[in-house]
């Protein structure tokens, strides 16, 4: 046997080695869970859509922001998983994991930026047009990763966010000259019961709001 067979046939037991016990993906890390509840009322949201988003490389300025994204929509209990990823022999061998972040969307309450767990997230309709109006940045950005696409296809034109599928209202109240939320505006479930209620200035939240629990629970409070 020539040397160069000897190479050849050794080439291919390697690639025979990593094809049979190392190319293989397997998962790692752990599974991600959580529920998404109403900071104001503790209830539960369904139908928040999660997003798990990890940021891309940055080797160069038209990188986009986020790599991998994956997506989660709330169940009846408001909770979410997300399982775990399953990477290739070579993708563990020379690149480290970078810890996702965990963003949500709701039509009522608009986009919220992540944060770095999973577990109990907590929304608040008080805050809720300066996170609609993060949604809609969306609709104009520029950049083309895969959250703002997605983000886009849930929130922008045609789509109304701010009716539910049968076309009842999630949201009743006015808008000033510069298109902000003015006045009292009312925040509604899908059953047509009133979940908060309260005033917008020029955009922002103020005073005291009121927030409802569910029909059939008892009590309401108030809270800013």
């Amino acid at each position: 046997m020539n040397s160069s067979h000897r190479i050849r046939v050794g080439l291919t037991c390697a690639l025979l080695i990593l094809a049979t016990s190392g190319c293989s993906a397997s998962a790692d890390g752990e599974s991600a869970e959580g529920r998404v509840v109403d900071a104001n009322t503790g209830e539960p949201i369904a139908g928040v859509w999660v997003f798990e988003a990890v940021p891309a490389e940055r080797l160069a300025a038209d990188v986009r922001r986020f790599g991998r994204v994956r997506e989660q929509q709330t169940d009846e209990d408001g909770r979410f998983r997300f399982e775990p990823v399953a990477r290739g022999f070579l993708e563990r061998l020379f690149s480290k994991p970078k810890p996702p972040r965990y963003h949500v969307y709701h039509e009522s309450y608009g986009f919220v930026w992540g944060r770095a767990e999973a577990g109990r997230i907590e929304i608040s309709l008080f805050n809720s047009n300066p996170q609609y109006q993060d949604a809609l940045l969306f609709c104009t950005s520029k950049e083309a990763d895969r959250l703002r696409e997605r983000v886009r296809s849930l929130h922008c034109p045609p789509a109304q966010p701010e009716l539910f599928a049968d076309g009842s209202p999630r949201t009743r109240g006015t808008h000033d000259v510069r298109g902000d939320r003015t006045g009292v505006w009312r925040f509604y479930r899908e059953d047509g019961s009133v979940i908060a209620e309260g005033w917008f200035v020029g955009g922002a939240a103020t005073g005291n709001w009121v927030y409802r629990t569910r029909p059939g629970s008892t009590g309401s409070r108030e809270g800013n």
